[in-house]
């Protein structure tokens, strides 16, 4: 019996507002504001294509991360993270992301739950379809603290 494929389909809608500025939605979700950044010319102080992205990236990290733990009954007690990508010229003089690296700090009861969370984002570049997607695959650089509860 062949596997079964699964397959979803997202839709998003985009209205362009004013010079480098546009609003992007998605049936029953909340516009979002959006436009070029001051180094494309934009203005600073609202989300670009490359913050959207790099967000898009870490957003991902931490849900595939939780959708492990939840697998392996990791009790997390706190997560946090911040990433950074970097564009650059490639060496076709494409403008793309070379780097994405993700930094989650995450808090746990026990050490168990500590060398299960540090095994568990091995595993996440390979199960987050952001990072798939993407030809910088994003590196994770995890940190796991042991929280004792008194």
């Amino acid at each position: 019996m062949p596997p079964r494929t699964k397959s979803w389909t997202y839709e998003t809608n985009l209205n362009w507002t004013q010079e480098l500025e546009g609003s992007l939605g998605s049936s029953g979700l909340p516009a979002l504001g959006f436009g070029a950044p001051p180094e494309f010319a934009g203005k600073p102080g609202q989300w670009g294509p490359e913050t959207l992205l790099l967000g898009a990236a870490e957003a991902c990290t931490l849900l595939t991360f939780l959708s492990l733990c939840r697998r392996k009954n990791v009790q997390h007690l706190s997560y946090r993270s911040t990433a950074t990508g970097t564009l650059a010229l490639d060496s076709e003089g494409l403008i793309r992301f070379t780097e994405i690296v993700v930094r989650p700090v995450v808090q746990v009861k026990s050490q168990a739950d500590a060398d299960t969370a540090r095994a568990l984002f091995l595993d996440v570049p390979k199960r987050c379809f952001v990072g798939c997607s993407l030809k910088a695959e994003p590196r994770i650089e995890p940190t796991i603290e042991v929280v004792s509860t008194p």
